[in-house]
């Protein structure tokens, strides 16, 4: 199980590692598998933003929502896109009494090239 980067794996695993099982001692060789790691193109970028909220006079929610900016330029469009998703709406037991969870994500298809090399607190970036 992963959670980095498919381009960060190269520098994180051993170019060799020794399993064994029933008694079977397999030397393995990652060194095709990281060459091809750094060679994925990578997609457009996509934001996830995860808050914690106050659930008061939020009844009847749906767990999922989708908001449009506007139709005519598709749902592909850079910004157009936000997916919402509200967990506790189906285990409340996620948050505290009375809160909610939620998780926003854009589409990913932001390009990425906007953002490049931007420092994170700069004006620009934000």
């Amino acid at each position: 199980v992963n959670n980095a980067p498919v381009w960060a794996l190269p520098k994180l695993l051993p170019d060799k590692y020794e399993t064994t099982k029933w008694g079977i001692t397999n030397i393995w060789d990652t060194t095709r598998m990281k060459e091809k790691f750094t060679k994925t193109p990578q997609t457009e970028s996509f934001m996830h933003v995860h808050l914690g909220i106050d659930g008061t006079g939020l009844e009847n929610l749906d767990i999922h929502y989708t908001v449009i900016d506007e139709w005519e330029s598709g749902i592909d469009a850079p910004g157009n896109m936000v997916v919402i998703s509200i967990p506790t709406v189906l285990d409340p037991s996620m948050a505290p009494d009375g809160k909610h969870v939620v998780h926003a994500y854009t589409a990913g298809n932001e390009p990425y090239d906007l953002f490049k090399g931007l420092d994170r607190k700069s004006p620009k970036y934000q």
